[in-house]
């Protein structure tokens, strides 16, 4: 009977390293093509697919894209003293969050299809407005929903989270709201056209996965447009299962402003023409 080989737990540790190594990249590197994927379609993104407030100089003076973005550089620095701007890039792609982000963006951009746009908010409206990714379909010209994300699938943050979102953010403060946001309009063919545009009432949600789990789908993630894992065709239905529940017990409240009300109804028609 042949042996096995032993593995220390020093060399499994560095295997690890490893593949993480391995899947952070492949994740970095399908989300830029996801990202040039949506510039074609007009949407401006940077190649991490975070909407790219530089594009809006005829929305806002130049003076005010600056200071937004003094804002997040001074933000940067704070988080990550001392680093370049590539330097940050890779110091943040090793967080749970950063993947987090990175993976929701694949796994809704490939099972929602050429009907919607997927995308990361601007850097300035992640940290300001906290709000992490935004859905738009095209057919309405409406931003069905936004995104907020945890690390984490039970605890004290979980519930945090919980509470800020779906008592907070959409009861008390009627939805969440985007300086830097998207909308769809038809242009005379009848064909979509992307328009920058400030952006308030958007349905919020959370989308809550652990560390394990992040590692695991972003190691099954196939990185195409076209195909699908089993795994993410799974993580999908979860996804879709959370809102689905989120949107329910917001329902429940009289409270709800009737424009979010509105646009609640027809995000809830848009989960049903998800893709399985």
């Amino acid at each position: 009977m042949p042996f096995e080989k032993f593995e220390s737990p020093v060399e499994k540790k560095l295997e690890r390293v490893e593949e993480e190594e391995k899947g952070r990249e492949k994740i970095k590197d399908f989300i830029k093509e996801t990202s040039e994927n949506l510039k074609k379609e007009g949407v401006p993104v940077t190649e991490d697919c975070h909407i790219d407030i530089r594009a809006f100089s005829e929305i806002y003076p130049e003076k005010i894209i600056e200071k937004d973005q003094e804002l997040v550089r001074d933000y940067m620095s704070e988080w990550y003293p001392g680093l370049s701007e590539e330097e940050i890039k890779k110091e943040k792609l090793k967080t749970d969050g950063e993947k987090l982000e990175m993976l929701i963006t694949a796994i809704f951009a490939k099972n929602l299809g050429e009907d919607f746009i997927v995308a990361r908010t601007s850097l300035y409206d992640d940290i300001k407005n906290k709000i992490d990714n935004i859905i738009l379909e095209k057919e309405t010209g409406n931003i069905v929903c936004a995104l907020d994300e945890v690390a984490e699938i039970s605890g004290e943050r979980l519930e945090k989270k919980k509470n800020e979102i779906l008592k907070e953010r959409n009861i008390k403060e009627k939805g969440g709201k985007l300086k830097y946001g998207l909308k769809v309009e038809k242009d005379k063919k009848g064909k979509p056209k992307i328009f920058l545009s400030k952006i308030d009432s958007i349905p919020v949600f959370y989308l809550a996965l652990d560390d394990k789990r992040i590692n695991q789908a972003i190691e099954n993630l196939i990185p195409s447009l076209e195909e699908k894992s089993e795994y993410e065709g799974k993580l999908f239905s979860y996804f879709k299962s959370s809102l689905n529940a989120q949107i329910w017990y917001l329902e429940l409240d009289q409270r709800l402003h009737p424009f979010l009300k509105e646009r609640l109804s027809a995000f809830k028609k848009s989960l049903q023409e998800f893709k399985k």
